[in-house]
């Protein structure tokens, strides 16, 4: 398991230059981007970067939300706090917040190399994360204090951890993470 703090994610700016963006964690090949975890601060309306060929979750971590508009069907997605939100990385997003600003945590991956889900753990639990062969699964604390094996995982920090990790994890009432969960395609 690799506990990665704020002081480990590396801040760039965004593809389209609106923005920085901190990453958390990713995994390459040689053809490319398997799949990224980072976090945004959105303080603006506008333009989203595009990422041809790649899929995108993105769930609100701070503020309202914001609508999430494709500029060639003018589709309309509702992107709420602790939602996750799935879209295509080649869709022409631009963005109208809700009630300020927000921050929000992406997974971008390569949908013809991984399959990939975000889902909401809530507090108090005690359980045992499950893998199967090849996974690779990631914790992002929202609040409160998450045990995993035996180590403490505070807010903002990751776990990253793989099938051949056997995982306990307990977190005590109102605490809240987000659970990532990449499985390879054959």
């Amino acid at each position: 398991m690799q506990r990665l703090s704020v002081q480990d994610y590396t801040s760039m700016p965004w593809k389209n230059g609106g923005g920085v963006t901190r990453e958390i964690a990713k995994l390459s090949d040689n053809l490319g981007l398997i799949w990224r975890l980072s976090l945004a601060d959105v303080t603006q309306e506008g333009p989203f970067s595009t990422f041809p060929k790649l899929s995108r979750i993105l769930t609100i971590t701070q503020g309202a939300g914001m609508r999430l508009i494709d500029t060639y069907t003018n589709k309309v997605l509702l992107a709420s706090l602790h939602t996750p939100t799935a879209f295509s990385g080649d869709q022409p997003i631009t963005s109208e917040l809700i009630d300020g600003t927000i921050q929000d945590f992406n997974v971008i991956y390569d949908q013809t190399k991984t399959t990939a889900n975000v889902r909401i753990i809530d507090g108090p639990k005690h359980t045992y994360i499950e893998s199967s062969e090849g996974q690779i699964r990631a914790i992002y604390s929202l609040f409160g204090t998450f045990k995993i094996n035996q180590h403490t995982l505070i807010q903002y920090e990751t776990a990253v951890f793989n099938s051949t990790d056997r995982v306990q994890m307990t977190c005590e009432y109102g605490s809240k993470a987000l659970l990532v969960t990449f499985t390879p395609r054959p």
